[in-house]
């Protein structure tokens, strides 16, 4: 079995915030499995936004769609996020 790596990261608004298994609900229905892990990060210094990694196995296909998928949850959930893909298309 391939392990899992970080997929995407992101950081969300200031005034914002969503707890683990929220993520992991959101995370799981886009890759449309429940194989698949988060990780929060805290900034380094204070005040700084923490980061979160969305984690999958490297076979996991369709990124593009599942980012749609996952970017039109956070939409619904009226987040505002900055997130960026770790692995190409």
């Amino acid at each position: 079995m391939k392990p899992m790596i970080a997929l995407f990261k992101f950081t969300i608004s200031n005034d914002q915030s969503i707890g683990p298994e929220s993520l992991q609900q959101i995370w799981a229905k886009a890759c449309r499995t429940s194989d698949i892990g988060v990780g929060r990060k805290a900034g380094l210094r204070s005040g700084d936004k923490p980061t979160y990694s969305l984690y999958g196995r490297q076979n996991l296909e369709n990124l593009a769609e599942i980012e749609q998928r996952l970017r039109a949850s956070f939409d619904e959930m009226h987040l505002r996020v900055s997130m960026i893909s770790l692995e190409r298309f």
